[in-house]
C-alpha cells in the first residue's frame, strides 16, 4: 500500500515527474546501489521521501554520496556494491530504463578472495506483495548441481 493507504499496482510506478527521472534525462548516466540488511532503514527512507520535495533528503537518510568514476553519476558511500551505468533509452510513458552497466564496484570489506561475497554485502530485496524487505544473502543450494540429482 501507499502513503495513501490505497493497494498500489504497477500503474503507480510509471511516474517520470520523479527527480531521478529528471536526473536521467540531463545525465545520460546512473548507478544502482545494492541495498543491505545494515542499511535498510536510510534506504526505505530513500524510497519514502520525494527528492522535489525534500531537498536535503541523502543528508537526512544519514547516506553521503560521491561521484561515481566512470559516469557522471553519485554512489553512495555506505552501500557497498554499487552499478555504474550510461543511459541507452528511456520511455516516458512506460518509464521502462535501460542502460549498459559500465563498471561494478565492490568494498574491499565485502570481498573475499577479491570477489563480491554476498554473506558480506548482505543485499535485500524488495517484496512488492507482502510490503517487506528480504534478505537475499543465503545460499539456498548449489548452482548447476541440485537440479543434477532429478
Amino acid at each position: 500500500m501507499g502513503r495513501d493507504g490505497r493497494r498500489r499496482d504497477a500503474r503507480d510506478l510509471h511516474d517520470n515527474t520523479h527527480k531521478t527521472w529528471a536526473n536521467l534525462e540531463k545525465r545520460k548516466a546512473y548507478t544502482v546501489s545494492v541495498g543491505t540488511a545494515a542499511q535498510v532503514k536510510a534506504c526505505d527512507y530513500l524510497g519514502c521521501v520525494s527528492g522535489n520535495k525534500v531537498a536535503d533528503k541523502v543528508a537526512r537518510s544519514g547516506f553521503h554520496m560521491t561521484k561515481a568514476p566512470h559516469v557522471d553519476a553519485p554512489t553512495i558511500d555506505e552501500l557497498p556494491l554499487v552499478f555504474e551505468c550510461e543511459l541507452v533509452s528511456m520511455d516516458p510513458d512506460t518509464c521502462l530504463v535501460i542502460g549498459k552497466v559500465v563498471n561494478v564496484a565492490c568494498d574491499e570489506s565485502a570481498l573475499t578472495d577479491g570477489q563480491p561475497d554476498a554473506e558480506k554485502i548482505g543485499p535485500i530485496s524488495y517484496d512488492p506483495v507482502a510490503h517487506v524487505y528480504r534478505p537475499l544473502a543465503s545460499p539456498l543450494a548449489p548452482a548447476f548441481k541440485v537440479g543434477l540429482e532429478l
